[in-house]
């Protein structure tokens, strides 16, 4: 059933495109959609829905932060549930909820730093590069995935001491 839902909300997000695109960019916006659909669902199943029945259970979710930070709390846990669960089930299901989450983020100071106090993954109120490649690996990211975190990362670190506090992790976010 799940499967045949997902189908028809492929379906009707390729005609939504169809309907507003112009006509010579309908071929173009068609061809580019699925890829990006698969691939988010290849990273919601990897790092969030191990079972794949397309819901990311209190469970999952746990499971997923704790690679952050093995001492998550019960709290944090429900928060970032709760901000992200739009239909009030208890999970981050992953059509529409995840894919509105990574497709259209809502970045403000208090998402931010519930990331930043997550990628922190010692706690010392710095994001370094030690702490990416912890949760890289807790994550099974590939080498070149953690070398791309870091890269990243390293685009905040104005001062170029190999940290990045709470200050430079705003202006990387852009706020």
């Amino acid at each position: 059933i799940i499967i045949i839902i997902i189908i028809i909300i492929i379906i009707i997000i390729i005609i939504i495109i169809i309907i507003i695109s112009p006509a010579s960019e309908n071929s173009i916006s068609i061809v580019c959609l699925l890829p990006v659909f698969l691939a988010l669902q290849e990273r919601f199943h990897r790092f969030f829905d191990l079972n794949k029945d397309g819901r990311a259970t209190k469970k999952e979710v746990t499971n997923y932060l704790m690679k952050y930070d093995p001492t998550v709390s019960k709290s944090l846990v429900e928060e970032f549930i709760a901000s992200r669960d739009l239909n009030k089930n208890g999970m981050i299901d992953f059509i529409p909820e995840y894919i509105l989450a990574v497709s259209q983020p809502e970045i403000n100071s208090m998402k931010a730093r519930e990331w930043f106090t997550l990628e922190d993954a010692n706690n010392d109120n710095i994001i370094t590069k030690d702490d990416i490649e912890k949760i890289g690996l807790r994550m099974g990211m590939s080498d070149e995935e953690i070398r791309d975190s870091m890269s990243y990362y390293a685009l905040g670190d104005e001062n170029g001491d190999g940290k990045i506090t709470w200050s430079e992790y705003k202006i990387l976010q852009g706020l």
